[in-house]
């Protein structure tokens, strides 16, 4: 995974980072962003559990490795079977569907993602962002968000990267 032209921008809450327009797969995104936060009490067993709405499409992320955790994908059918996740992609969510799953993901340890601006301001956690005018695919944090349910970014997420394949830890 290549990314080029990066460039980070800050300001109360969000922290931005640009690459080209689908440079990356959501399941790409997700393992990404998965390698640069810890959680508060760290998954059992190893498995790291990205859970996402019935009706989505479901993710390809049988096991893939990221920091020594096996990632699975889970279809959940209510906000409240989210105990079982680390993760919950709402990619394929609109935004009249957000609210009662945000309402119950910003009380527990978990990585919320989802896309557009606007997921960020409503509590998603990180979201990714494709409606810029110079054709870059962008990510926000929502610091607070991320606060609020005690998962802890790594530096290299909110900074510049320098190398060729700028996230790799």
């Amino acid at each position: 995974m290549l990314l080029s032209v990066i460039s980070v921008v800050g300001w109360v809450g969000v922290s931005v980072m640009s690459a080209p327009v689908d440079a990356l797969s959501q399941e790409e995104w997700l393992a990404t962003f998965v390698r640069f936060v810890d959680w508060p009490v760290p998954p059992t067993d190893n498995i790291l559990s990205v859970c996402q709405p019935l009706d989505a499409p479901p993710l390809l992320l049988q096991s893939v490795q990221v920091r020594g955790l096996t990632m699975r994908a889970v279809q959940v059918a209510t906000p409240q079977d989210l105990s079982r996740c680390h993760v919950f992609s709402a990619f394929a969510m609109k935004e009249s569907e957000w609210a009662p799953w945000l309402a119950t993901l910003n009380k527990q340890p978990i990585l919320v993602v989802g896309l557009g601006a606007r997921f960020c301001e409503l509590g998603g956690a990180i979201c990714l962002v494709k409606a810029d005018p110079s054709g870059l695919e962008k990510y926000q944090l929502n610091l607070d968000s991320l606060s609020r349910t005690g998962l802890r970014v790594r530096s290299q997420l909110l900074r510049s990267p320098r190398q060729r394949d700028p996230l790799v830890e």
